[in-house]
């Protein structure tokens, strides 16, 4: 309305500083500087309201909201929605509900094909609004489908994210793609020791949901490997605290950064992420993984939780992520509860990623005996030395086997016993600052030949010293 007055003003003042610049008689031949005065203030104003109608366009713009939830989920944003739509210039809704049982096959919902029709949707919609208001995206979508569709996100200079309550009591959250130098808000706790077997975990712990869970599930998916993420390393954060819209901005980025270091770390390992994040962060997360050249998706398992069944689902949202789930990993038959007895005069300490077991010594320790006899001598400096010959001897002290009891022994002991599976030395040795051997973190059957899968990773397998320092020796 502004406009159009502005416009009419300046038209109608134009006209009259037009007939001044035309030549009168000479009586007539008057200029009225009201004329140009108002003329002036008129295209002033003018250039105001145009300036001004640009900012409200880029900051209010349009709203988009997007749906994609199950059928028998309630709708907790709906109010939330109805508020944010009537603070902009226009609202577009692009809204899926589907069914995810039926979708749901061995334990793994595949919705790829609705996330790229969702994401194709949402992509056109935003490059076909209009170039000067700018553009509002409000999810309302499970948060694995989230990071996929924020994979598609155009044209982040005038893209800005809006974050809904649940319900109309709390205010929305809007914010930007593009962080400013800040100092960082995400903390890693890293695992103690990084295991060469099994799934890599990742748990983002950011909203109060992080209190109903805890790391030990990661169990039941065949992880053996815990990366978390939160924020300030509070699990779970404080209600009182609640994100910023520069702390959202901050937090995308940063949780973009260190998946993309643990997908690195983890190698050919499948990764399993369970999030507790809000929508409009998981929606960043997928744009700001879209900007980096490494594959996220593959071989990546994103997990959604079933409150009513207690139970989490492996859920599909790009084609290149496993058919299949992370299920637990096998029992292996060598890893059983048995009875542990350390044959060895010294104190066994083995340090684990769970602690360390300690092992009192025995009091008399198997001993390999040996019989001599004088063969000849040689004479050193003048004195005659004698030469014996030795003969190796049977192994006293070790007990017969028993079944599920295991006993640590010396490696010469074991040497002596290729058959029997129930003797166990200690390898990969843990060592004080002067180099004595403290412990062990494993201990080992000598066999003819070992493989070691991990020990580039590890440590393990590698070849022993030979060093007075091994408790194990005798």
């Amino acid at each position: 309305m502004s406009v159009v007055v502005c416009a009419s003003v300046i038209t109608a003042s134009l006209a009259l500083v037009v007939e001044d610049l035309i030549p009168h008689q000479a009586d007539d031949g008057r200029v009225v500087p009201l004329r140009w005065v108002v003329f002036a203030g008129a295209l002033l104003g003018l250039l105001l309201a145009l300036w001004v109608r640009t900012v409200v366009n880029r900051r209010r713009g349009t709203l988009f909201h997007i749906h994609l939830l199950d059928e028998a989920m309630p709708d907790l944003r709906r109010t939330s929605v109805a508020l944010a739509g009537a603070r902009r210039m226009s609202m577009r809704a692009v809204t899926r509900w589907i069914d995810l049982g039926a979708h749901a096959h061995d334990d793994v919902i595949d919705l790829a094909e609705h996330c790229r029709e969702v994401a194709t949707t949402v992509e056109d919609a935003v490059n076909e609004d209009r170039d000067d208001t700018g553009s509002v995206l409000a999810p309302n979508m499970l948060w694995p489908t989230a990071l996929a569709v924020g994979g598609y996100l155009p044209r982040a200079d005038q893209l800005r994210l809006l974050e809904l309550p649940p319900n109309d009591t709390a205010d929305e959250i809007e914010f930007d793609l593009n962080p400013q130098d800040t100092d960082a808000v995400v903390r890693h706790d890293e695992p103690d020791l990084e295991q060469c077997t099994g799934r890599v975990g990742v748990w983002l712990a950011f909203t109060p949901a992080a209190a109903h869970f805890s790391r030990e599930r990661f169990a039941e998916l065949g992880v053996t490997t815990v990366h978390t993420l939160s924020y300030k390393g509070r699990i779970p954060p404080p209600k009182s605290t609640s994100l910023t819209g520069q702390d959202m901005t901050t937090i995308s980025r940063e949780i973009a950064q260190y998946l993309e270091r643990i997908k690195a770390q983890a190698g050919e390992r499948e990764l399993v992420v369970i999030a507790m994040i809000p929508k409009a962060v998981a929606l960043a997360l997928g744009w700001h993984l879209a900007q980096s050249r490494f594959r996220f998706f593959r071989g990546t398992h994103l997990m959604h939780y079933d409150r009513p069944r207690d139970r989490f689902f492996s859920m599909r949202v790009r084609p290149s992520q496993p058919t299949h789930p992370p299920r637990p990993l096998a029992r292996p038959a060598a890893h059983r509860e048995s009875p542990l007895r350390n044959l060895t005069p010294y104190q066994l300490d083995m340090v684990t990623q769970h602690g360390t077991v300690t092992l009192p010594p025995t009091e008399q320790a198997p001993r390999i005996t040996e019989t001599t006899g004088e063969a000849e001598a040689v004479t050193v400096g003048g004195t005659a030395v004698p030469v014996l010959h030795a003969a190796q001897g049977e192994v006293a002290d070790l007990p017969d086997p028993e079944p599920g009891v295991l006993l640590v022994v010396s490696r010469f002991v074991a040497a002596l016993f290729p058959d029997r599976d129930d003797l166990l030395v200690p390898v990969d040795e843990v060592r004080d600052g002067t180099g004595r051997i403290t412990g062990c973190r494993s201990l080992a059957r000598l066999v003819t030949t070992t493989t070691a899968p991990c020990s580039a990773a590890s440590g393990h397998g590698q070849e022993q010293p030979d060093t007075d320092n091994d408790p194990a020796r005798t």
